[in-house]
């Protein structure tokens, strides 16, 4: 496996454009941690791994959400074509974390929270991920 080359670099990328992060490198992964009050967003890419996590938590009401972004078809996928996928959605992702409006939600319980962000006219749930 040569690693996730392109997803760490649209993962500096996108930091720099942010006002208040962290960049974390790690010995098995990157994380970005974005402060965008009250909301503190982890973004942790494995180095080694075609995948990505998003943890999110509001700091006023102790609200979470989390999810995983997995790439299937390790065995019949380039692992160049697999990283560029990662950077693309890490990249869209992330640009709508920095241009969008955010509201963390109960969704079931405190454990069981969503994070929406506003697109045209209305909310929209993207963590966890809902397909759409």
């Amino acid at each position: 496996m040569t690693g996730t080359v392109q997803s760490i670099r649209a993962l500096r990328a996108a930091a720099a454009k942010f006002e208040d992060y962290n960049f974390i490198e790690g010995t098995s992964s990157i994380e970005l941690v974005i402060r965008k009050p009250p909301l503190t967003i982890n973004i942790t890419v494995p180095l080694e791994v075609y995948e990505w996590y998003v943890d999110v938590k509001e700091s006023s009401t102790g609200l979470e959400a989390h999810d995983w972004y997995d790439y299937v078809g390790y065995e019949s996928n380039r692992e160049e074509d697999l990283d560029r996928a990662v950077a693309q959605d890490l990249t869209e992702f992330l640009e709508n974390i920095l241009v969008r409006r955010l509201r963390m939600r109960e969704s079931g319980n405190k454990s069981h929270a969503a994070l929406d962000w506003w697109v045209q006219d209305s909310w929209k749930q993207c963590v966890p991920a809902t397909g759409e």
